[in-house]
């Protein structure tokens, strides 16, 4: 099972890291629930991203350019994501 999640924490790391630089849509899902500062949302590319913003709030959509990747398993945040502007859903990518 060791090795399983392992694999998997490989997978998902690998997953995130190609969009290192890219800026995605992204949903604000609510506070960052690991103690850091910022906000929690979720991208286009069904990751999640610790946003790090202000004044952000539950269901906004935001443009977000994606500035590093955690290591760690599918549950772990991609890092340090900094918001570009709010987002009309279906926008185009930048």
């Amino acid at each position: 099972m060791a090795q399983l999640a392992a694999l998997e924490a490989e997978l998902a790391s690998a997953y995130r890291s190609q969009f290192v630089g890219q800026t995605l849509q992204a949903i604000v899902e609510g506070p960052s629930r690991d103690g850091r500062p910022g906000w929690l949302a979720r991208t286009d590319r069904y990751f999640t991203v610790t946003l790090d913003a202000d004044g952000l709030r539950p269901g906004q959509v935001v443009l977000a350019s994606v500035e590093g990747a955690a290591q760690g398993d599918k549950h772990t945040p991609a890092r340090l994501v900094r918001v570009l502007a709010d987002a009309q859903v279906g926008a185009a990518r930048a």
